[in-house]
């Protein structure tokens, strides 16, 4: 039986989908019902023509869904049809070209990991289109439903030196920022060299890191091959407890010769592989935006990507940790 519809519109478009035979009724149905559950993903969007507090309320409001796992559970139709694409769909453009990196990285559980992606004609350099308002709405329903999603992946330009990637990281952070629904924009209006910054987007903070072509295969951002594009993955922080990684440990209490945590052995198998990565002494110091865009070598100073022309620091990781803990 075809259940009750709302409105004549909607008994349209079923009757047209099932003379199609593209779905079921009922699952037509259900498509429609959480289209119009979730209609209120635009107004997330600066530019929706509401005020702060109404954003705010809405947001509030998909986060109690959230908790009831309505969000998590929208079939590819209806994330289609919401979003304008389907920012899972394991066949997307984007995460093919991300494979050779997701496969060969020394991450242990990044091939399981669960990505939404960009869309694919999304550009870092141009996002006044279609295909960039697409994926701000991918990004506010991801930041709503991340309990249930490892990471967001941006593709973008490629970049032959680390200032230009830090310029270009730096437009689309900023870029996506000033979609906040809850307004707070931690890239324009936040101190980003400050110690407790972190990348904040309605209410959940970010772990981000970014590859691109000019990191070498030395570094633990090296493409493996990856010539034509550069990425920037924005991982929930739970989602780290959600795989349970463990502890943030100093880099002298790492058991290198038999690790415990899944933590423990990613440190290592990066070491082991030759891409080493900067492990803090003093982890509670550490400065979120120095692993937003790492320097090309452990030796090399660090890329101060938030300021204009992502200009160098005088330090290496190294020496700053040790000139802001007081030791020698």
């Amino acid at each position: 039986n075809v259940p009750n519809a709302e409105d004549d519109n909607i008994l349209q478009l079923l009757h047209s989908k099932l003379q199609e035979d593209e779905l079921s009724a009922f699952a037509f149905y259900e498509a429609q019902n959480d289209q119009r559950l979730f209609a209120d993903i635009e107004s997330l969007l600066p530019n929706s023509g509401l005020d702060k507090r109404k954003r705010q309320s809405k947001y509030l409001e998909l986060q109690l869904r959230r908790s009831a796992s309505v969000v998590c559970n929208l079939t590819e139709y209806t994330l289609s049809t919401i979003l304008g694409y389907n920012p899972e769909d394991e066949r997307s453009a984007v995460l093919h070209h991300f494979l050779p990196l997701r496969e060969q990285t020394h991450c242990v559980f990044a091939r399981r990991a669960n990505l939404w992606v960009c869309h694919p004609d999304f550009i870092a350099s141009n996002v006044s289109n279609t295909a960039a308002d697409m994926t701000a709405r991918a990004f506010s329903l991801f930041a709503a439903a991340q309990h249930k999603i490892d990471g967001f992946l941006f593709r973008i330009p490629p970049a032959t030196t680390v200032e230009e990637h830090g310029i270009i990281v730096y437009r689309l952070l900023a870029w996506i920022a000033k979609h906040d629904p809850m307004d707070r924009d931690c890239i324009a209006k936040r101190n980003i060299a400050a110690k407790h910054w972190v990348f904040k987007f309605a209410s959940a903070e970010f772990f981000i890191t970014s590859f691109n072509v000019c990191y070498p295969s030395s570094s633990s951002r090296f493409q493996f091959g990856i010539e034509d594009a550069g990425f920037v993955l924005f991982q929930p922080f739970h989602s780290f407890l959600l795989h349970g990684v463990g502890e943030e440990l100093p880099r002298s209490l790492t058991n290198w010769e038999y690790p415990t945590t899944i933590r423990e052995e990613i440190r290592c198998r990066f070491r082991k592989n030759g891409r080493p990565y900067f492990i803090h002494e003093y982890p509670s110091s550490a400065l979120a935006a120095h692993q937003v865009v790492s320097p090309v070598a452990l030796d090399c100073c660090i890329p101060m990507w938030w300021k204009s022309g992502c200009p160098k620091s005088s330090y290496t990781l190294m020496e700053w940790e040790l000139k802001n803990n007081n030791r020698k």
